[in-house]
């Protein structure tokens, strides 16, 4: 059962696995990872935009497949309420983002591909190299186990393209603990060892999503992926109590802690 499979973006969100959003799922309270694992969760327009860009950027010959560019058009008019029916009529299966939407998916594509490193990690020179393929590992405890890397170069290093407000070094380093980034990290390089038995670097490569579309590339340090695990194994043993009891609350914690000011504000 364990290796890397060609599942759909869909079967591998299905709830038939256990992924590192379930974990942070199960950070937030147990009733958050149930409604994920239901495929309950909301998906926010970020999401589908994320998306957008990771297709255009990675699988650019897809794009087109997937995608569908609403047209610009007045829909309260006759002509353009047709006009916008027969797009509709011409996209079934495939997700319609708007047209300024893709004006920024193609600018972020061109800011990444103008960056040196982005590059780099984006463009290996390998013929083993993968993208949006799913690692799954049976687990005695938790069943299935599951990553999908972004990109992955056998052996090598993993890259997760992320989208985001800022790519600046601040903006990262609140990101590896309030976005779950380095628990993402540990998840997705543990993961990918038990099944290749590869030695993993795990890279960040950052697009900002307004102009100037600046990119930066980060790679997790020994110390942020230890703190990745930590905090799967927290998510874990959270997962495995609320399965043993068959119960699910909708609590952030037990009891009342006093709440003190953050320490910016001492």
């Amino acid at each position: 059962m364990n290796g890397w499979q060609e599942l759909s973006d869909k079967e591998h969100h299905s709830g038939a696995y256990l992924t590192s959003s379930g974990l942070k799922a199960a950070l937030k309270s147990p009733a958050h990872f149930a409604l994920h694992q239901r495929g309950e969760t909301e998906d926010k327009p970020a999401f589908a935009f994320g998306r957008a860009v990771h297709t255009r950027v990675l699988e650019p010959w897809e794009f087109q497949s997937r995608y569908a560019v609403a047209p610009k058009v007045d829909r309260r008019t006759k002509a353009g309420k047709a006009e916008y029916a027969e797009f509709v009529e011409a996209s079934v299966d495939k997700e319609v983002i708007s047209q300024d939407d893709y004006d920024l998916c193609e600018q972020m594509a061109a800011s990444l591909t103008a960056n040196a490193d982005a590059s780099k990690w984006l463009n290996p020179d390998a013929d083993d190299s993968f993208v949006e393929q799913s690692g799954v590992v049976m687990d005695d405890r938790y069943g299935l186990l599951a990553c999908r890397p972004d990109l992955r170069v056998v052996g090598d290093y993993i890259v997760d393209l992320k989208t985001c407000a800022s790519a600046d070094g601040d903006y990262m380093t609140r990101a590896l603990v309030n976005f779950g980034y380095a628990l993402s990290a540990a998840w997705y390089t543990d993961l990918a060892r038990r099944i290749d038995g590869g030695e993993y670097r795990f890279i960040w490569v950052m697009v900002e999503k307004t102009a100037p579309f600046a990119v930066a590339c980060y790679e997790a340090s020994p110390e942020v992926l230890a703190y990745g695990r930590d905090k799967c194994r927290e998510a874990l043993e959270v997962i495995g109590k609320c399965a043993d009891d068959n119960y699910y609350p909708a609590a952030y914690h037990e009891g009342t802690p006093m709440v003190e000011l953050p320490r910016w504000a001492r």
